[in-house]
């Protein structure tokens, strides 16, 4: 159902997502083309190839414009203690 449903902002801020949700997320930003705003802050990220794709979505995608991923990928203020 939400695969086929475009949003232009998706927030999951401090959800806990887990490695399921992560790949549930970047799957959603890669296959939502009028995605603007994509919000994941304080969502850990510990997976290397998830941060692969994610840097290859934000790479590719065409409309994004806001990216937030404060805390995804540890504990400091830019991500690393």
């Amino acid at each position: 159902a939400l695969e086929s449903t475009h949003f232009k902002s998706f927030i999951l801020a401090t959800n806990n997502l887990g490695r399921d949700g992560i790949k549930f997320a970047l799957e959603y930003f890669q296959n939502n083309p009028i995605l603007e705003d994509f919000i994941l802050d304080h969502n850990q990220i510990t997976h290397e190839d998830d941060v692969h794709r994610l840097c290859e979505i934000v790479k590719e995608h065409p409309s994004i414009d806001m990216l937030n991923l404060v805390g995804c990928c540890g504990e400091g203020i830019n991500g690393y203690n």
